[in-house]
């Protein structure tokens, strides 16, 4: 696969049409912008580094997402988008390879992991609220003071 990375682009770089199937990105602050135009995502950092990036960001999108072994620093949230069908976890480069060939001449698959996704991202939202409600309901009898809700949170 004939692929480009994203430092070498600018806007005086020239490619002909098709020169290059696959664009890795390998900057900071744009992936959200590549993630809205990809068809399939491979999360990052999660084939050969430890701990894997953020897979909640391609589910939020609805993207069919591929990612590998280490996924240590997303674990929980990325155990739960495989085994609802909403990415696929690789073990190796040849394990990718399969799955990426297979998601692209599978449209009806890949739509269907990227519909799931957002499933997985939309049941596990809120999770910020359930904590400080947690917290409050344990700690509501204590001699700690708990800030009343303003009035434009309620």
């Amino acid at each position: 696969m004939k692929f480009a990375f994203r430092s070498e682009l600018s806007v005086t770089t020239k490619y002909k049409p098709n020169e290059f199937q696959c664009l890795l990105v390998n900057t900071t602050g744009e992936l959200k912008y590549f993630y809205e135009q990809a068809e399939i995502i491979f999360v990052g950092k999660s084939l050969a580094a430890e701990g894997g990036q953020n897979p909640i960001e391609p589910g939020a999108l609805g993207k069919p997402m591929v990612f590998g072994p280490n996924m240590q620093n997303f674990e929980s949230i990325a155990s739960s988008f495989v085994t609802q069908n909403a990415a696929i976890q690789v073990r190796d480069e040849k394990e990718l390879e399969h799955a990426l060939a297979e998601l692209l001449a599978d449209p009806a698959k890949a739509a269907e992991i990227g519909r799931n996704a957002l499933r997985v991202v939309r049941e596990n939202s809120g999770a910020i609220e359930r904590t400080v409600d947690m917290i409050v309901t344990h700690i509501g009898n204590s001699d700690v003071y708990v800030a009343p809700k303003r009035q434009q949170d309620v």
